[in-house]
């Protein structure tokens, strides 16, 4: 799905939404044919997180992600090589089946590992940061 923000009018209707839910906190509600459905949590984050980018006119894709992905797609999910995913994979025990000679990653399992991946970046960069002060 795909949604533009094309005209002025349109840009104006976003940002009044915006500007009618100032806590980010709340939890939304839509309300059809008079019947009040309350969003959860995550998905009212989400639509705001789409109405701001269509507030600026950013173009919006939403795509659903399957259970399981091949190894080279993990690998572009990770943004890194296909021996660089499987070694992070094997190293952290991450689970994944076979079909044929194919293996296939849940992507649950995937995005952990993109999780545990940017935790070491952000400790590696703060130790670097911590050895930079130390040195002035």
């Amino acid at each position: 799905m795909e949604f533009l923000v094309d005209t002025e009018e349109m840009a104006q209707d976003v940002s009044k939404v915006l500007d009618d839910v100032k806590d980010v906190r709340s939890d939304l509600a839509l309300v059809a044919n008079g019947q009040t459905i309350q969003l959860s949590h995550d998905v009212s984050r989400l639509l705001l997180n789409v109405l701001d980018a269509l507030n600026r006119g950013t173009r919006i894709s939403i795509s659903s992600t399957p259970q399981e992905v091949s190894a080279n797609t993990a690998a572009e999910m990770l943004g890194v090589s296909r021996p660089t995913f499987l070694k992070w994979a094997k190293a952290q025990g991450t689970r994944f089946n076979r079909i044929g000679n194919q293996k296939r990653f849940l992507t649950e399992d995937v995005l952990k590992l993109r999780d545990i991946q940017r935790a070491k970046k952000i400790k590696a960069f703060e130790a670097l940061r911590r050895e930079l002060d130390a040195l002035q």
